[in-house]
């Protein structure tokens, strides 16, 4: 790639940041001085700590970049660049001439990635009714984009991060589903179902999955984005969290003129005001040991990380700034569906 692409000033945004490592899938910004000398690194778990910090997208390049960045220098052999980036835990590192020039950019040897055990689950069970009559006789998440279920992308995605063990949550139309991957070998994964007899909410499924000692990731069965599920995994495992809860920050402007008072008195007037706020992505990671803490009835997962939280669990955010769609809208669908046209 042209490395150029992800070049940027330290006065540059965290927003030029984002359209930079979302056009070059390269998860890494180099950031240079006027003569292209490197002088720091931003990844994307640099941009998620400043935005769960409250930070807005305007926010200066500077201000997050890690100035002690890890490079090589010149010639470093293959073997000697995969040790250093194994030891660090980083996927991307720079590789730098004497005076700070950048030469090229390593990345991790994507044939050193292992499987992962992990279970991956996914409900799948809900009526769509947000959808209607688009769910008439079809479940949701087998709606299609690019001629595939939305079931099945979101599988591949999975796949290609590295999962193999998959475990959907059924009801609503579920033979729809289940005869279409059935034990997920055509995709060459594991599939195994919960079938709930009654609508169990967005959590209570999960009481009914068998244990295991490994953390589990949980996602809505009706969602696309372009989230790295291995990066998610690494960041929970990392911050040695009970929860982690994906959440993407939307900025929400009021359509009215709103009028601030002191009691009967006029204080100010601020036209359409807008706020950024945090929304639930429908994406965790969860401590198997979540699994003792449900009921065997409906629950949905407000009141499950409320219950943690009460018992004092660790529960963290992860922040993401990809693109993201709840498929359950018909605006979202509809603009997924146009996106992916061939």
């Amino acid at each position: 790639m042209n490395l150029k692409k992800i070049f940027l000033k330290k006065n540059s945004t965290v927003k030029e940041a984002i359209k930079s490592l979302n056009e070059s899938a390269c998860q890494i910004i180099l950031v240079v001085d006027d003569k292209q000398k490197l002088i720091g690194t931003v990844t994307d778990g640099d941009i998620r700590r400043c935005i769960a910090k409250g930070n807005d997208l305007n926010c200066k390049l500077k201000k997050i970049m890690n100035k002690n960045a890890v490079t090589v220098k010149g010639n470093a052999n293959f073997q000697n660049i995969q040790r250093i980036m194994k030891m660090n835990s980083i996927l991307k590192i720079p590789e730098i001439s004497k005076n700070n020039k950048i030469i090229k950019l390593h990345s991790w040897d994507a044939k050193a990635s292992k499987i992962k055990k992990n279970i991956f689950f996914i409900l799948a069970g809900g009526r769509g009714k947000r959808l209607w009559p688009l769910t008439k006789n079809n479940p949701k998440p087998m709606l299609k984009i690019s001629n595939k279920p939305i079931l099945h992308n979101l599988i591949s995605d999975a796949k290609n991060f590295g999962f193999n063990n998959f475990v959907i949550s059924v009801n609503y139309k579920k033979n729809k589903i289940i005869n279409y991957f059935k034990n997920g070998s055509k995709l060459n994964v594991k599939i195994s179902y919960i079938i709930e007899k009654n609508p169990l909410g967005t959590a209570g499924s999960l009481k009914f999955l068998k244990k295991n000692k490994l953390p589990i990731i949980i996602t809505n069965g009706d969602i696309s984005s372009n989230v790295n599920f291995s990066e998610l995994l690494d960041f929970h495992n990392q911050n040695k969290a009970f929860a982690t809860v994906v959440i993407k920050q939307i900025e929400k402007t009021n359509s009215y003129g709103v009028i601030k008072t002191n009691g009967i008195i006029f204080k100010n007037f601020v036209e359409k005001p807008s706020e950024k706020i945090n929304i639930n992505t429908g994406i965790y990671v969860f401590d198997p040991k979540t699994i003792n803490y449900l009921p065997y009835k409906k629950i949905d997962m407000p009141e499950v990380l409320l219950k943690l939280k009460k018992q004092n669990k660790k529960i963290i955010i992860y922040p993401i700034h990809e693109d993201w769609y709840d498929l359950g809208l018909k605006k979202d669908l509809l603009a997924v569906q146009k996106k992916n046209k061939k």
